[in-house]
């Protein structure tokens, strides 16, 4: 990725943060494309957003938004949820759909 790339990413994630009710980051390891897809469909449909983010350029999102986090929790490959209309909801969603997969995507 390009400097200007990852410039125009950080400040996306940052206006999704700011914008966004709640936030969460889990770890996708294991899930097919299908699944996330799957999840993908119905988070938007109860309001949220699900997005594949960059570790480092995520960490600066939410720096730049005054979050703090301990950087060493942003391991591995990571999965935004943006709650934007309902906080409670999108998280339920997910978490109901990571028990359906045997305690897949756990929370960072």
């Amino acid at each position: 990725m390009k400097k200007q790339e990852k410039i125009f990413e950080v400040e996306n994630l940052t206006a999704k943060v700011k914008e966004a009710k709640s936030v969460v980051v889990a770890d996708y390891r294991g899930i097919k494309v299908s699944q996330m897809n799957q999840l993908r469909d119905k988070v938007r449909e109860i309001g949220g957003e699900l997005q594949v983010v960059k570790n480092n350029l995520f960490y600066r999102a939410l720096d730049q938004n005054n979050y703090e986090i301990e950087k060493t929790k942003l391991d591995g490959p990571s999965l935004a949820l943006f709650a934007n209309n309902d906080e409670i909801s999108p998280l339920k969603a997910l978490a109901n759909f990571g028990k359906t997969l045997g305690g897949l995507l756990p929370f960072k």
